[in-house]
């Protein structure tokens, strides 16, 4: 008799924007701006409890989404079979390619920089409770 396997999260792709490492950029500015649910009180970038994990992401689903200021943990795992990393991210914005965070955030889930970033890196998501991501 096969044994089950726990079925996986979903997968996405991760890039970055160096504009989501700016702690005094306005929320104003991205499609998560109506101060309202998880973000209320929450008018810049750098005011987000786990900031500089924020992402722009499709689950948003446009603007002022219900998703904005959902948590998710993100889960990365290097090509090599390496041991994965798992980190909470807060939704900010919206951005139909997959996931896309700071650079410090690119760097603290994958270990690259902007100089040797591949490209698009797949990785796997699940939303969490929000005391995940410190709210």
């Amino acid at each position: 008799m096969a044994l089950a396997l726990a079925p996986r999260s979903p997968t996405a792709v991760f890039n970055y924007d160096t504009r989501y490492d700016e702690p005094n950029v306005s929320l104003s500015t991205t499609s998560c701006s109506a101060d309202a649910g998880n973000l209320e009180g929450h008018k810049t970038f750098g005011s987000i409890p786990n900031f500089p994990h924020i992402v722009g992401s499709f689950v948003a689903g446009g603007f002022n989404s219900t998703e904005c200021g959902a948590c998710y943990n993100l889960t990365y795992t290097p090509m090599d079979g390496g041991e994965p990393t798992v980190i909470p991210f807060t939704v900010i914005n919206d951005d139909q390619k997959g996931f896309t965070s700071s650079v410090q955030g690119l760097k603290d889930l994958t270990g690259f920089d902007i100089e040797n970033f591949p490209g698009d890196v797949p990785i796997y998501y699940e939303e969490v409770p929000i005391h995940f991501c410190g709210f």
